[in-house]
This record gives C-alpha cells, sequence and structure tokens, in this order.
C-alpha cells in the first residue's frame, strides 16, 4: 500500500527511543507489503470515526501509530505516542 505521514508523525518519531524507531520501520516495511489494510499486523479501527485507525508498535506494546485511510486507499501517518497520550491527541 501506498503511505504518507504528516509533520506531527515526524515530529513524534524523532522523540522517541532507538527500539521504537526500529519498531516503526517494521510496521512501515509491512504496509508497504501489505495489498489491503487488513494484509497489516496489529491495525484496529478507531471506534465512532469513519477513517481513523491505529497500529500497536510490537516492540513496546505502549505505543500506538494513529493514521487515517483516505479515499484513494493511501494511509497517512499521523501520530506516534505512548498510549496513554495518543487517544488525547488523534484523531
Amino acid at each position: 500500500m501506498e503511505y504518507e505521514y504528516q509533520s506531527s508523525f515526524v515530529r513524534d518519531a524523532k522523540k522517541l527511543p532507538k527500539n521504537i524507531k526500529e519498531g516503526i520501520v517494521e510496521i512501515i516495511d509491512n504496509i508497504q507489503s501489505a495489498e489491503q489494510l487488513s494484509d497489516i499486523e496489529g491495525v484496529t479501527k478507531m471506534v465512532g470515526y469513519n477513517n481513523s485507525y491505529r497500529i500497536k508498535v510490537k516492540s513496546i506494546k505502549d505505543f500506538r501509530i494513529g493514521f487515517f485511510l483516505n479515499e484513494d486507499g493511501v494511509i497517512i501517518l499521523s501520530r506516534i505516542l505512548a498510549r496513554k497520550d495518543i487517544y488525547k491527541v488523534f484523531p
């Protein structure tokens, strides 16, 4: 699948420790190789929102990636934060 990222995603990622960044690289590789959304491991739709989803970062389970799926099927990576913080700012 195609993906893009917002500046907020880059800003969040720069603040993270190395082991979490490695998990992000694995997830992005998984997104690139996926043909459809269900092929991406750990994806859950956000309740109450039409195009908002989250992915658990497997290396550290307390982190989530928040993303949007646009009408063209492009994933827009928006935020990566600790579980306790992401639901305050995403979507």
